[in-house]
């Protein structure tokens, strides 16, 4: 099976991704995780591989979040283009964290799954 990337702005601790990621872990997936800590907790889940690209921002203070945005933003950008993902299956949750892989898919070619999360 093939290797997922999930790329979300905020930590693995949320209970949606949990369940894809428990899911595909059973099915035998590589999985990864690049996320962004705002409290700087950092949790991790056995059997996905997580970084967390960016640390802090915090959810309230709006001058400070919209700060952070670009700066994640930039940072998955980067991240991205630095890595090889044409041999994986690339999941951008929500439109902070699709934004910056599809404009590296336009550098690189890089498939990937934007999914909102109402």
């Amino acid at each position: 099976m093939k290797s997922i990337v999930y790329i979300k702005g905020s930590s693995i601790s949320d209970v949606r991704l949990q369940k894809f990621l428990r899911f595909f872990s059973e099915k035998g997936s590589n999985l990864s995780f690049w996320g962004w800590s705002r409290d700087g907790k950092n949790p991790y889940m056995e059997g996905v591989e997580s970084q967390y690209l960016l640390t802090g921002g915090g959810f309230g203070k709006k001058s400070k979040l919209f700060f952070f945005y670009i700066l994640w933003s930039i940072v998955v950008f980067f991240k991205c283009l630095r890595t090889n993902l044409q041999d994986k299956v690339v999941i951008a949750i929500d439109f902070d964290s699709a934004l910056p892989v599809y404009w590296a898919s336009k550098f690189k070619n890089i498939s990937f799954i934007y999914e909102v999360y109402d």
